[in-house]
This record gives structure tokens, C-alpha cells and sequence, in this order.
């Protein structure tokens, strides 16, 4: 029994997981609703080129971070174990020997003067006796190996322990100078990311609408596939009637394959565009994406009078902040290269710990000492701090060249970007006045085809026309759109 449920809860189990997938598999290819703002939104949280531009900024962070250190003091640990293969002696062996038996020499030299005394003063025989009986000798070669034994040192085993401690006191202005290149460092990265950002969003814009112009020129091409199907229909009619001949039905059927062609070629220019959009926003490619704007009715288009546009604006790039901070780096930089030519002045202090010492004579005990004291450096060279610190100067007014130059590009910029839009909204006025023309000779020459007094040709004709003042429309408004997008992007303002 216990068997049987448990193969029932197993079967379960296993179809409530399959329907899971069955629902998920679903869901994953149910289209995908993304407005100008998501899309905006999902391009920049999963663009590579910004994560980079993060990471960057990270990096001048823990730099300019680095270099504030540089102001407090040092503090540098060393330790040292060294093996050698003999001791070192400040004597050498015969000299040991000496002092090893200096108590024997001594005492074998003093016998031949005891006995000289004895023989001068016979009065001191029992005292001289009793004088010779003594061992003086041992106790005296004791002496002198002890005196032997320290003047040799154990150097077999070397230890060695320091701790240093130094403190700036003027380095040439070197790091007041690498503190503020770190700031402008960090900066610099800053407004790359903000390049990096500006640059997406364009994309996005440029990609975004490129969708939604395909989109509605395949509406059109649908549209004009049916408008010709309709008067292919008419015609065949017509030639049934015994009105129309063959070659108007192959006349029309030529510009109905054509229009079936276009057809294809909006449709895969679509699926196309909708692929490069779903990279930009990381999406994956084959995602079902449907735009908020597709039905290109709603979509307002700014007056030419909301912009309050003025050159000074050219601040706002940030390419030319990021040119700014460069000039300030290299300025910083030529600091730098003069402070490596000045007099350095630094406070040190040391405490080292050596085996074997000499603070209380040779011995093997680990004893240290501490010291303190003042560095000065003063560098002296033959001419090649001169000549670097004019190659670091030369630097610098290449950077200002730089700047000068892309500022006036990106003032001939703004000024193509504005003239672009302003060209684009005059473009739009004329296609709004096309369309009504369009749709009105269109309109004239149907109604002259049903009462005989046109031919297909002509219905043909306004059948091209209106497809072209339509397209030209989507173009227009596209344009004005995509022409504003570029002119926040040179003026440095597009969010």
C-alpha cells in the first residue's frame, strides 16, 4: 500500500513540475512591452562598456585613497635568519694559545727567579717552598681562556630584527601634487562613465526608433500590398467586363510583387532592428519585443521653442570635463617630475634587534637598540631634471591644445545639430502638406477608375504617391525625433 502511494505522489510530482515548464516556456515567449524609458533603463544596467567605466572609478578611488596614506608616516618590519659555516675571532689561534697557557708561561718563567732569590736571600727558602707547592698556573690559563673564549664570537646563527619608521617632513611638493592628480584621476573616470552612458542612451534612441519607423513602413507596405490586391481585383473585373486587357492585369501584378517584395523587406528589416535592440538592452536576441511607441500616433514631438539653447553649453560635455581633468593631470604630473630634482627632508626612527650584540660585550642573547634622526636628500644632476621638466610642460600644453581643438569641434557640433533639427521640423511641415495631397489624388483618381475616365496607370501612380508622401512622413517625424536625441547628446544634456 505504502508503495503504491508513493509511486502515485511521485506521478504527481513529476506532471505539476511539467506543467511548471509548460507555463514558464510560455511566459518566456509572450512578447515583451518595453517603453523609451526601460529600454534606456535596461541598456544602461547591462551595458558592458559602463560596468568597465565603474570598475574604473573603483580603481581611482582606492588610488586617490592610496595616495592620501602617503601623508602619515611609514612603518616598515624586517626580519633576517642567517646560517654561516664558522664563527668569526677578533685573534688568531697561536694568539689563543697563548692566552690558553698564559698561567703555565707565567709560572715556569717564575721559577728561575725564585731560585735566583733563594740564592740571594737563603732567609726566604721556606716561604719561596711554600710559594712553589701552590698551583698558580691553573687559575691564571683559566683567565685567559675566558679572556680566549670572548673574543671569540658564535656568528654561525645571525638573527636580525628592524623596525623603521619614516615620516616626511618635505618632499618637493611631490605628494601634495599625486594627492590632487588621484582627485582628478577619479574624476576623469567619473565623466567617462557619464560618456560611456550618453553614448548608450543615443544608441538606444537611434535603435528604438529605427524599430518603430520599420515597423509602421511595413504597416504602409501592408497597406499598399492591399491597396494594389484591391485594384488587381478591380481590374480582373474590369477585363471580365470586356473593359480592361491582359496587360493592365500584368501591369498591376508587376507593381503588386513589388509591393510584396518591399513587404518582405520591412519584415525582415524589423526582425532585424528588434534583434540589435534587444543586445543593446541585454536582452536575448531571439526576445519578443513590442515597442509602446509602435503606433506612432501619441508620440509627441517637442516645439521648436522648448530648447533655450546657448554655446555655453559646450561645459556641459562631458568629453570636454574629461579633457579638463586630463590638462589638470598633466599639470599635476610636471609637479612631480620637478619635485624628484628638490631637496627631500624626511624624519626617521629605528629600532633593530640583533644575535649575536655588542651592547654588553659578545653575546648571543637577542638586545636591541632605537635611533632617530633626519634625512636629507639633496639631488644633483647634470641638466636632466631641466630638460624633464620642460618634456612634463611640453606635455601639458599639448593636453590645453587638446582641449582647445575638441572644444571647437563640439561648438561646429551643436551648431550642425541645431540646423539638423531645424531642417528636420521644415521637412515634417512638408510631408504633413504631401500627405493631404496624396491622399486626395489617391482618392480622385479611384473614383475616376470606377467611372472610366482613368486608367490603372494613373490609379497606380497615386497609389505610388501616397505610399512615398507616407513613408516620407515616417521619415520626417523619425528624423525629428532621433535629430533631437543628437542634439542633447552634443549639448551634453540627454538623460
Amino acid at each position: 500500500m505504502r508503495i503504491l502511494i508513493r509511486v502515485i505522489f511521485l506521478l504527481m510530482k513529476r506532471a505539476h513540475i511539467v506543467t511548471l515548464l509548460i507555463l514558464a516556456s510560455v511566459v518566456c515567449r509572450a512578447q515583451i512591452l518595453l517603453t523609451l524609458d526601460s529600454c534606456r533603463a535596461l541598456a544602461i544596467g547591462n551595458n558592458t562598456e559602463i560596468k568597465i567605466a565603474e570598475e574604473r572609478i573603483m580603481a581611482a578611488r582606492q588610488e586617490r585613497k592610496a595616495a592620501f596614506s602617503n601623508y602619515f608616516p611609514k612603518l616598515t618590519g624586517c626580519a633576517t635568519y642567517l646560517h654561516n659555516q664558522k664563527n668569526s675571532s677578533l685573534i688568531s689561534d697561536s694568539q689563543k694559545e697563548i692566552l690558553d697557557n698564559i698561567g703555565t708561561t707565567l709560572v715556569e718563567s717564575g721559577s728561575s727567579t725564585m731560585n735566583e732569590l733563594t740564592a740571594l736571600f737563603p732567609k726566604l727558602q721556606n716561604i719561596i717552598s711554600i710559594l712553589a707547592e701552590k698551583d698558580f698556573a691553573t687559575p691564571i690559563n683559566n683567565i685567559g681562556k675566558a679572556v680566549s673564549d670572548a673574543l671569540s664570537i658564535d656568528t654561525r646563527n645571525i638573527y636580525i630584527a628592524v623596525l623603521s619608521l619614516e615620516q616626511p617632513l618635505y618632499a618637493g611638493g611631490k605628494i601634495i601634487a599625486y594627492n590632487k592628480m588621484a582627485k582628478y584621476a577619479e574624476e576623469l573616470a567619473g565623466y567617462g562613465k557619464e560618456t560611456a552612458r550618453q553614448q548608450i542612451i543615443l544608441a538606444t534612441e537611434q535603435a528604438y526608433w529605427q524599430i518603430v519607423s520599420i515597423a509602421n513602413k511595413r504597416k504602409l507596405a501592408e497597406s499598399m500590398v492591399r491597396l494594389v490586391e484591391k485594384l488587381k481585383n478591380d481590374i480582373i473585373e474590369l477585363k471580365n467586363a470586356g473593359i480592361a486587357t491582359e496587360a493592365d492585369i500584368l501591369s498591376v501584378s508587376v507593381k503588386l510583387n513589388e509591393a510584396e517584395i518591399a513587404l518582405l523587406r520591412a519584415t525582415d528589416g524589423e526582425k532585424l532592428a528588434r534583434m540589435l535592440l534587444a543586445k543593446i538592452c541585454g536582452l536575448p536576441l531571439d526576445s519578443p519585443l513590442m515597442l509602446s511607441d509602435e503606433s506612432f500616433e501619441d508620440i509627441p514631438i517637442a516645439e521648436a521653442d522648448d530648447y533655450r539653447y546657448t554655446f555655453s553649453s559646450v561645459e556641459n560635455r562631458p568629453e570636454i570635463k574629461s579633457l579638463q581633468s586630463a590638462v589638470k593631470i598633466y599639470r599635476q604630473k610636471a609637479n612631480i617630475v620637478l619635485s624628484d630634482y628638490l631637496p627631500q627632508a624626511a624624519f626617521t626612527a629605528n629600532y633593530f634587534a640583533t644575535s649575536p650584540n655588542i651592547i654588553n660585550g659578545f653575546n648571543n642573547r637577542l638586545k636591541g637598540m632605537w635611533n632617530v634622526g633626519v634625512v636629507l636628500k639633496i639631488p644633483f644632476n647634470w641638466g636632466e631634471g631641466y630638460h624633464k621638466i620642460k618634456s612634463a610642460r611640453s606635455e601639458t600644453i599639448i593636453a590645453e591644445y587638446t582641449l582647445d581643438k575638441i572644444t571647437r569641434e563640439i561648438e561646429l557640433q551643436q551648431k550642425q545639430a541645431i540646423q539638423q533639427n531645424s531642417e528636420a521640423r521644415k521637412r515634417l511641415s512638408v510631408a504633413y502638406s504631401n500627405i493631404s495631397v496624396a491622399e486626395e489624388n489617391l482618392r480622385n483618381a479611384e473614383i475616376g477608375f470606377k467611372e472610366g475616365v482613368a486608367t490603372s496607370s494613373n490609379v497606380l501612380e497615386a497609389q505610388t504617391a501616397w505610399l512615398l508622401s507616407h513613408s516620407t512622413l515616417i521619415d520626417a517625424r523619425i528624423e525629428i525625433l532621433l535629430s533631437e536625441a543628437y542634439l542633447k547628446r552634443t549639448l551634453g544634456i540627454l538623460k
